[in-house]
């Protein structure tokens, strides 16, 4: 399944729940999603899902090359768009600058995987739900 992204998504190609774009259909990953954020990739702006239940709400259509719409992104398709915003980057500052203009925060995870970042996002002066 191809959702298309919503409206000032523009970084983002599409969505493709269900495996990776690359792969296909039913092809795997360790994660619950993934982004292709390299702009020198062929399949760079696609975030790929394993499971419809992860992307939020959304709705459905036929004719065209998207069969749907995402409306309501899930916490982790912020993620993921913010991975496009920060393309080649992993948890870093600017990757969590980006997460946290999205409306996205961080979570105990992110502290664990990613202390230094967290931190200096916080020196920054930026201030999350769940930091401080």
């Amino acid at each position: 399944m191809k959702l298309r992204p919503p409206d000032g998504w523009i970084e983002c190609r599409g969505i493709f729940v269900g495996g990776c774009v690359e792969r296909g259909e039913g092809s795997s990953f360790r994660a619950k999603a993934e982004c292709h954020n390299d702009p020198s990739y062929p399949n760079y702006g696609w975030i790929c899902v394993r499971a419809l239940k992860r992307v939020g709400e959304y709705t459905v259509f036929t004719g065209s090359e998207f069969d749907g719409e995402l409306t309501k992104p899930s916490m982790l398709m912020l993620h993921e768009y913010a991975h496009l915003l920060a393309p080649k980057q992993g948890h870093t500052a600017e990757f969590y600058r980006q997460l946290r203009g999205l409306g996205g925060h961080i979570t105990a995870g992110d502290r664990r995987i990613a202390p230094k970042a967290v931190a200096m996002a916080r020196k920054g002066g930026i201030r999350w739900q769940g930091i401080d």
